[in-house]
């Protein structure tokens, strides 16, 4: 058992003021738990959540910090290789609901048989062969 993390989940847990915060914080909770099995996330997935925070904060520092934190937590961090850049941009062109990013994050779940997506995008649940979590 594993699941991917998304960055709308990651946004939430470093911004208190985010509707989604309490629940982010749970979700990570279990997350860090094992809850869910080993814990993904990608390169893109981190570069949104760090440029998100630099744009809202203005601070390098807040940003940083949340960056250091990811990359010191149990999550595996997967890269974007360019096959599966290629694959995501034609998943892109299908799904009229979902970023470039987004649809990285479904080619790397199949590529790494992941089932389980921990997201507060509901784009995701148009995709069957995902099972969204967004509930604790």
């Amino acid at each position: 058992m594993s699941a991917f993390i998304d960055s709308s989940v990651l946004i939430a847990f470093y911004s208190e003021r985010d509707e989604n915060h309490a629940k982010a914080v749970e979700l990570i909770k279990k997350a860090g738990s094992k809850e869910y099995g080993a814990i993904f996330i990608s390169d893109y997935v981190f570069n949104e959540c760090v440029n998100f925070i630099l744009a809202k904060t203005k601070d390098v520092r807040k940003a940083a910090f949340a960056g250091d934190k990811i990359l010191a937590s149990d999550a595996i961090l997967l890269q974007v290789s360019s096959s599966a850049f290629s694959k995501s941009w034609e998943l892109f062109k299908k799904y009229d609901v979902l970023s470039l990013t987004d649809c990285t994050n479904i080619q790397l779940m199949k590529e790494n048989n992941i089932e389980k997506i921990i997201t507060f995008d509901s784009g995701f649940k148009r995709i069957k062969e995902i099972e969204v979590i967004d509930r604790t």
